[in-house]
């Protein structure tokens, strides 16, 4: 478990500000204290734990409604999808890259939503 990188912690901030706002008060503050483990080997899936949380399985993840993209470190863009557990917490945000191969490396700098 690491800390959540800054440039991660502001693309899923942007993300959550186009919520409604109960959803983005709840999400906001569990982003606030949220670490980040990856999911998988290929860094394409970031799980997020919170302090004295644990989130439900993952059969109940539910995507939001708002997106964002980003490209690779070859140009490529990428899809990133935010997800929360049925009781509404930050759950995990997952990167999709649709050319061929694995995500090489975000460049968060040029997240938009």
């Amino acid at each position: 478990m690491a800390e959540l990188p800054k440039e991660l912690r502001e693309a899923v901030r942007q993300m959550v500000a186009h919520l409604a706002p109960e959803q983005r008060a709840r999400l906001s503050a569990d982003l606030d204290v949220a670490d980040v483990e990856l999911g998988n080997d290929v860094g394409s899936i970031f799980e997020f734990r919170l302090p004295c949380y644990r989130a439900l399985h993952r059969s109940g993840q539910m995507p939001l409604p708002v997106e964002g993209k980003v490209r690779d470190a070859d140009g490529e863009m990428l899809d990133v999808v935010l997800y929360i557990d049925p009781n509404g917490h930050l759950f995990e945000l997952e990167l999709l890259r649709w050319a061929e191969g694995y995500v090489i490396g975000p460049d968060w700098g040029t997240f938009i939503v």
